[in-house]
């Protein structure tokens, strides 16, 4: 219904992404103002507060394992990603913790879980062994992190931007 549903619980809150789970069709938004997350209950017609990212003012976005157990929370301008469990009964998303990458640390690193360093990372994928792809923005690669916390290139050079044909590390 073209969204309708939710217009009066986002329009103007400055949400800046929403996902909907994949087994489930819950849908997730944000709160830009206050940081905050929320899951749209269609039997209430109502959101629904899940947590508060550490403050007001995190630019991030989120995606789900294809399984929808696992969710990443991708925090592009503090520059790192938090990782949360689905609990399917309660419909809510629990154990958040800061997965990867330095809160507010800008650089480029590969390292396992917060001695990674990424620059703006934003937009995720995850593939069917559970490892998250997310575009590093200003380190101009693509990363791949491992379910265990790994992060490592999977394409581009780090801090090098352009365009060139070849193979993914190139």
């Amino acid at each position: 219904n073209g969204f309708s549903t939710f217009r009066p619980y986002i329009y103007s809150k400055q949400t800046n992404f929403g996902i909907s789970h994949p087994t489930t069709g819950d849908y997730f938004y944000n709160r830009y103002e206050d940081g905050m997350l929320f899951r749209w209950s269609y039997t209430t017609s109502s959101a629904l507060e899940q947590f508060r990212v550490k403050d007001s003012s995190w630019e991030y976005s989120m995606v789900f394992t294809p399984d929808g157990k696992t969710a990443y929370i991708i925090v592009r301008n503090r520059h790192y990603i938090v990782k949360a469990e689905y609990n399917e009964s309660t419909k809510r998303l629990e154990n958040a913790v800061d997965w990867v990458g330095g809160v507010g640390s800008a650089a480029f690193q590969n390292g396992i879980g917060a001695a990674a360093r990424f620059d703006q990372p934003c937009q995720g994928a995850v593939d069917e062994e559970g490892n998250l792809y997310v575009a590093d923005r200003y380190n101009h690669c693509i990363r791949r992190i491992t379910p265990d916390g790994v992060s490592s290139v999977y394409a581009g050079v780090p801090r090098q931007e352009g365009y060139v044909d070849g193979e993914p590390l190139e």
